[in-house]
């Protein structure tokens, strides 16, 4: 039996709980079951929680040895007609378009729901102008715009463990989130304010984990959006889009959750706005109080 990746922690079961709610209500909205591409890991723990809402499920694994396990798990909850398992890094996959079997994944586009549930940080690797993860997500909405799907969930997790981060990467995130806030500027200068306020603050000046890790949330919350929004035709529905950092197993996780609709014609007042709204009003960190989790806003 492989390595239990998805080791449940309650604070894990609650932004579970709150991702089903979204994929509940997108189920509701399209009056058909959902397509699933990501990484549920070896025990598929997110797609077993799912499984009413899926009609088709594209995992992607990484370990050759775990793929047989997956297979046992989905015969023994009835899932095993509709999986099928991509073998490789879930970035190389999208970047070259096919996993290490050889299978293509352009045909397997578009999916109604996407899951990068990373293991580790958002970069990888330097680049000039995006980590290889942030390419690979900007590659992964460009497809899902060219199958011209009209709306479909994202949820990314990131692990923002400070000491997961090498310093050079933390100096580009950010840089990258700092353009990003002057970008947004004109379109809530008291969101501008506030951020810049906190992205000026030297992140090697502070001995505080809890304030580095908010500092990583609030950058990933101005990069991820500001990267899903130019590289596709879609815009933030708010209703179901969150950013929310928590304990997880080990480790601290950015958990990001967009739900995205196609739009006809890219309104840059509109993109930026819903960035600016989703930062002030939907970025939180969930903490425990009296026994009961509770979420808080950062800025």
């Amino acid at each position: 039996m492989p390595y239990l990746q998805a080791i449940a922690t309650d604070r894990k079961e609650y932004v579970r709980k709150i991702d089903a709610e979204a994929i509940k209500a997108e189920f509701k909205a399209k009056n058909r079951k959902l397509k699933y591409f990501g990484l549920p890991g070896p025990d598929m723990v997110d797609c077993l929680t799912w499984k009413k809402y899926l009609c088709e499920i594209i995992a992607v694994e990484i370990e050759r040895t775990y793929i047989p396990y997956m297979f046992n798990t989905a015969c023994l909850y009835g899932i095993e007609g509709i999986l099928t398992v991509l073998h490789g890094d879930v970035d190389e996959i999208i970047l070259n378009g096919q996993d290490r079997f050889g299978i293509e994944i352009d045909p397997l586009f578009p999916f109604d729901l996407v899951n990068l549930d990373y293991e580790g940080p958002l970069p990888t690797a330097l680049g000039e102008a995006y980590s290889r993860r942030l390419e690979a997500l900007r590659k992964l909405v460009m497809m899902q715009t060219e199958k011209k799907i009209n709306s479909w969930l994202l949820f990314a997790t990131y692990n923002i463990s400070p000491r997961r981060w090498r310093k050079e990467y933390v100096k580009r995130l950010f840089e990258t989130a700092s353009k990003v806030n002057d970008e947004i500027r004109g379109y809530n200068e008291d969101v501008y304010i506030s951020l810049k306020q906190r992205l000026n603050r030297s992140y090697y000046d502070t001995s505080s984990s809890e304030e580095k890790v908010e500092l990583l949330t609030l950058a990933l919350s101005l990069v991820i959006p500001n990267t899903v929004l130019k590289a596709g035709k879609f815009e933030i529905d708010l209703g179901n889009s969150f950013v929310v950092t928590y304990e997880g197993h080990k480790a601290k996780m950015c958990h990001i959750a967009l739900r995205l609709i196609r739009c006809k014609v890219l309104d840059t007042p509109t993109q930026y706005g819903r960035i600016c709204e989703l930062i002030a009003r939907k970025t939180y960190k969930l903490e425990k109080h009296n026994s009961k989790l509770e979420l808080k806003p950062i800025l």
